[in-house]
């Protein structure tokens, strides 16, 4: 089984593109041959950009670059059941949707909005009772918080249901049943490791809030850290690997 191995962040650049970069390119060559062609990629700019700048091969892949690896499993959004997605997207991104009435979001803040009117919003307590208005803040924000408690479960029970649809994609359906609803939102892969139930649950997290697209077998090559990776590189290697890059933050 083919192991993920992701290595310890280091750098030092002179252009940078302000970013963490992740790119994912089709799995039509060897990874040998692949970090051949990053190599020359990053030579080449060098001897254009920076001429008197020389890096050793070796180390192109710790301080710009970590080792590209082999993706050993499938994500795609557009595989998932629309009406499913549509609703973890409603629901996992409850402020957007608090003001449109055909949503759950909208049923809850109305609920909240009701004890606000009844507590605070039609009275001067601030002003002529200051101890009551005190008690009935405390009342409507642990009121408030009571409202919104059964939120995050309704919506890590809609993460589920799209990651048993994975699940079946990656020929894991053994783990269906076991499938945890506390999901976290996004979680750091482990340092190496091979496709375990955990690092299938860390993966399927991160792939969902990237919106990340790939198949088993492609290749990906992320920057060893912010600000390794000068555009004019970003550019060649999209351009020369057909590769999708995702801009990490």
């Amino acid at each position: 089984m083919e192991k993920i191995v992701f290595s310890s962040h280091s750098f030092v650049d002179v252009i940078t593109n302000s970013s963490s970069e992740l790119f994912i390119c089709n799995g039509n060559r060897t990874l040998n041959a692949f970090k051949s062609i990053i190599v020359q990629i990053v030579h080449n700019y060098n001897k254009r950009e920076i001429p008197r700048y020389r890096i050793k091969d070796k180390d192109i892949f710790t301080t710009t670059f970590n080792e590209p690896t082999i993706i050993t499993f499938d994500f795609d959004e557009c595989r998932f059941t629309p009406e499913k997605l549509a609703k973890f997207i409603r629901l996992d991104n409850r402020w957007k949707y608090i003001n449109d009435q055909s949503t759950e979001a909208y049923e809850f803040e109305q609920k909240c909005n009701k004890v606000y009117t009844e507590l605070l919003l039609h009275t001067d307590l601030y002003n002529t009772n200051y101890k009551l208005y005190q008690k009935n803040n405390t009342a409507y924000h642990t009121a408030y918080a009571e409202i919104w408690s059964g939120w995050d479960q309704i919506t890590l029970c809609a993460k589920a249901e799209l990651y048993k649809e994975f699940l079946l994609w990656n020929n894991r359906p053994e783990l269906i049943p076991e499938v945890d609803i506390n999901l976290s939102r996004l979680t750091k892969f482990s340092n190496v490791g091979t496709i375990t139930k955990q690092d299938l649950e860390v993966k399927f997290n991160q792939c969902l809030y990237w919106r990340f697209k790939h198949r088993k077998g492609d290749i990906q090559i992320e920057s060893s850290s912010d600000n390794s990776v000068p555009y004019n590189i970003i550019e060649t290697i999209e351009s020369t690997l057909n590769a999708k890059i995702y801009h990490l933050g």
